[in-house]
């Protein structure tokens, strides 16, 4: 029997997927206590980027990304697209992991080796990957009400320490500054949900693509608005421009009563499911295109070989937070363009000009 994920289970795990480690880190924050409205631009912008990954997907029924290009193009291009995009699914999930493993050691576990900690989180992944696909889709729904309800309770524990001057004076940034971090949300991490397309042959048959994408961008977008609102209101651009996670230093002043000072550990464990779910997600993408290209009939076998390589990844992309800072602000929009823009966009015109000349020939 086929595996199959429904519409609701795809909408959470595209909301886990754009809140993993885009809240561990942060981006977009060019127009610093102005950078809410960044946040709204990327959600709008993104809309027409996210249509084409849906459109792609609804004009061949049932297949994933790396089907679509096997049908479009020859043997040797086909090939060559393929392996460009599994190089991106690897060095994502390596990049996930690797943020996620310095958040960890610098605040929580700083004497644990990190490679201990890759390779509990990669055996989790793997669990995950090798799992029917319903297993991450109902993993998906009870770990996004989690969130949810943790966000919640954080902004509710927060209510004493918001200071609305935090956003003042508003609109003190140019128009280009505003657009610049749109753009840097676009890219991280709106874009990189053309991850989720290899997932496609998942989904139910009568599946709209098209919803499942709007409903997903709208919510993860709102949840990325409140937890964004939250940090500024809270402490402010000044010291989130300061904290590498700044989420995590809101749940560091956080008092509750007498009974709970402070509720990192909720925070931590947040974001482990979502960096989880994305890792996890990353890695099926990859493996996918790894069995699509090498012909093999089973894409599970490789989850394990698969899982390995993004441990290394994840060891060498970085050598320390100053690196993945910088990379994330100089080279991370020019270095995402062709795996986000240019080769979904070359197969979405190669798909409507194959399906309409099918249509003329019919």
């Amino acid at each position: 029997m086929k595996e199959m994920i429904s519409s609701k289970q795809i909408i959470t795990l595209i909301l886990l997927f754009v809140f993993g480690t885009s809240v561990v880190i942060g981006v977009g924050f060019d127009a610093h206590q102005d950078s809410w409205m960044s946040l709204i631009a990327a959600i709008i912008l993104s809309v027409p980027l996210l249509l084409m990954y849906a459109r792609t997907i609804m004009l061949f029924p049932g297949k994933g990304l790396f089907d679509i290009i096997e049908l479009l193009f020859s043997k040797k291009t086909g090939k060559v697209l393929m392996a460009i995009m599994i190089w991106y699914f690897l060095f994502l999930g390596g990049l996930v992991l690797h943020n996620f493993f310095e958040f960890i050691s610098i605040t929580t576990l700083p004497k644990t080796p990190k490679i201990l900690i890759m390779i509990i989180m990669v055996l989790v992944v793997v669990y995950l990957g090798r799992s029917n696909i319903s297993v991450l889709g109902k993993w998906g729904i009870v770990v996004s009400i989690t969130i949810i309800s943790v966000v919640i309770l954080t902004i509710l524990f927060s209510i004493g320490n918001i200071d609305f001057s935090n956003l003042l004076p508003v609109f003190e940034h140019r128009p280009i500054t505003i657009l610049n971090g749109a753009i840097k949300l676009i890219v991280f991490p709106f874009a990189e949900l053309v991850t989720i397309l290899p997932l496609a042959s998942f989904f139910k048959k009568g599946t709209n693509s098209y919803k499942v994408f709007m409903y997903g961008l709208i919510l993860s977008g709102l949840l990325l608005f409140i937890v964004q609102m939250r940090n500024l209101l809270t402490i402010g651009f000044p010291l989130m421009e300061y904290s590498f996670f700044s989420s995590y230093t809101i749940a560091r002043i956080i008092e509750v009563g007498d009974f709970l000072s402070r509720i990192e550990g909720a925070i931590t464990i947040n974001l482990l499911f979502a960096v989880i779910t994305k890792t996890t997600i990353c890695l099926i993408a990859a493996t996918k295109g790894t069995s699509k290209l090498f012909n093999t009939n089973n894409y599970k076998n490789l989850i394990m070989p698969v899982g390995l390589i993004l441990i290394m990844l994840s060891v060498i992309v970085y050598q320390s937070i100053f690196e993945m800072e910088e990379f994330k602000e100089k080279y991370l929009v020019i270095y995402s363009i062709p795996f986000q823009f240019a080769i979904p966009f070359i197969i979405w015109i190669t798909a409507e000009v194959k399906k309409k000349r099918i249509k003329e020939v019919n």
